[in-house]
């Protein structure tokens, strides 16, 4: 078995480490080597996992990253859901003040 030849771990690391920023910054690489897998919680293929690969293609085929901001839109807004949330929260205001009399629908 030659010497010197083994791989680092993150733990090899962590040990040797002594400042707060590198142990985030390990804690954070083992974290990535777990996340985004492409499967979903329950097997098969994630929900968001087609939005994931249509923002990476677009990110690996332009050098004009801007021209990604719809796809990377996309993505986040199916692990987030921040639009469909405001648009719920909009439509309840709005049955809201319906019900108290004071809107005029159409």
């Amino acid at each position: 078995k030659k010497q010197g030849l083994r791989s680092p771990r993150a733990s090899d690391a962590f040990a040797a480490c002594s400042t707060r920023a590198k142990r985030s910054q390990i804690t954070a690489l083992r974290a990535r080597r777990h996340m985004a897998s492409g499967f979903g919680a329950f097997g098969g293929e994630g929900r968001c996992y087609k939005f994931f690969m249509n923002f990476k293609e677009c990110m690996k085929n332009t050098d004009d990253k801007l021209t990604c901001v719809p796809a990377r839109d996309d993505y986040y807004e199916c692990l987030h859901h921040n639009k469909e949330f405001a648009r719920m929260n909009a439509v309840a205001e709005q049955k809201k003040i319906a019900a108290a009399g004071g809107g005029g629908g159409h």
